[in-house]
């Protein structure tokens, strides 16, 4: 009960480190519009119940909390508790590691358990628990699949180096400049932005069309997607993206040849993303 109580005020007060949306936010809504398609009647109707809205309007809440509340420089209780719920660790056979990331995060995963924990006890939570909790499964389950939310123990440099003579650190590997289109940006900030929109450019930001153009899956493809559990995705996950570090170095100029070499991975983790969060809610709104 008590671990119950603390997550519930660890949820509320949720807020991200992140500047940039996770996949840009069409990611997320792809994600969530994916898994609305496979609900059940009971998680559909248990979902519009507490949330009083669509999956994919509230997927990026987690990040516009944080985005309102920096704006406004307020203090919300938590703060340092509850900032890095958005990405993880893996060590070299792509399992989760204690490990933290640059700036002491990749706590998503135990977050992530612990939210879907209080929401398969929905039954007992106020209604406004329930709310929050779902909102956070929603959108960490899209950052598990998001390509530069998954740092690597494989690579040293996806941590910051020491100090130089100038105090300046070496970035982390998601973080070395590259450009596209003309404009410098990080790579964690190219897959966040840029990384899956420019696959359909002429839909831009029309999550419903990526949702349906994506959503392809048979029943058994989708019971596949969901064996295992958490750790079991997040191995997947891991080992799926894994290839978006493969060849890339700071200054370089990306285009949309690099963006569809990599576009089978990409729809592939919104897919898997759908299937497994649809699973998660179907689970808990039996």
């Amino acid at each position: 009960m008590r671990r119950m109580a603390i997550a519930l005020i660890a949820a509320a007060t949720i807020c991200s480190a992140q500047v940039a949306l996770a996949w840009g936010g069409l990611g997320h809504r792809t994600i969530a519009r994916i898994a609305e398609r496979n609900l059940t009647p009971e998680a559909e109707a248990a979902t519009k119940k507490y949330l009083n809205a669509s999956l994919p309007s509230v997927a990026v809440w987690m990040d516009r909390t944080a985005s309102w509340n920096r704006k406004r420089k307020t203090y919300i209780p938590g703060w340092n508790q509850t900032s890095m719920w958005h990405t993880l660790v893996v060590d070299e056979k792509y399992r989760v590691s204690p490990k933290e990331t640059p700036k002491g995060s990749g706590k998503l995963v135990p977050a992530l358990k612990m939210c879907i924990d209080n929401l398969k006890n929905h039954r007992n939570l106020t209604d406004s628990a329930v709310v929050v909790n779902l909102k956070c499964v929603i959108h960490m389950l899209g950052d598990m699949h998001c390509p530069t939310h998954i740092y690597y123990l494989e690579f040293p440099d996806c941590f910051p180096g020491p100090k130089d003579a100038n105090g300046k650190r070496r970035p982390a590997r998601d973080r070395i400049p590259v450009y596209y289109n003309g404009k410098k940006m990080t790579y964690h900030s190219f897959w966040d932005g840029v990384g899956l929109t420019a696959i359909y450019p002429e839909h831009r930001n029309d999550y419903n069309y990526y949702a349906e153009a994506i959503d392809k899956a048979t029943a058994k493809q989708r019971a596949k997607f969901c064996k295992g559990g958490v750790d079991a995705w997040v191995r997947d996950s891991a080992k799926s993206c894994r290839q978006v570090y493969d060849g890339v170095k700071a200054g370089d100029t990306l285009d949309r040849d690099f963006i569809m070499s990599h576009s089978k991975m990409t729809k592939m983790q919104c897919l898997k993303g759908g299937s497994r969060l649809a699973y998660v809610l179907n689970e808990c709104f039996k």
